[in-house]
């Protein structure tokens, strides 16, 4: 809201941050799998075997904030449309084309 009393409203910033908001969601959905892969590369038993435990442990915990983000995702998504197809709409009322 601007200091004008007007509500501004950035739609094309809410659908981009919707969108990375959405790729942020698959990264995390795919983390798991990124860290179990990763066992065999980092070259010490001791720190595989400790990144394997924390990927098995974090799984949990990560289908929740993927769940999460998702949804926010979702939502800033719909709500920059919604309000950028509302603005057509009450311009095309102002100007009488509606």
């Amino acid at each position: 809201m601007s200091s004008a009393g007007k509500l501004v409203v950035d739609t094309d910033l809410l659908q981009a941050a919707g969108a990375r908001l959405a790729d942020l969601a698959q990264t995390f959905s795919a983390a798991n799998v990124t860290a179990r892969d990763l066992r065999a590369d980092v070259g010490h038993d001791g720190l595989a075997d400790v990144l394997g435990e924390f990927a098995i442990g974090w799984d949990d915990i990560r289908v929740g904030v993927v769940a999460d983000v998702g949804a926010l995702a979702e939502a800033c998504t719909r709500v920059g449309t919604t309000f950028a197809e509302l603005d057509m709409v009450f311009a095309a009322q102002l100007r009488g084309t509606a």
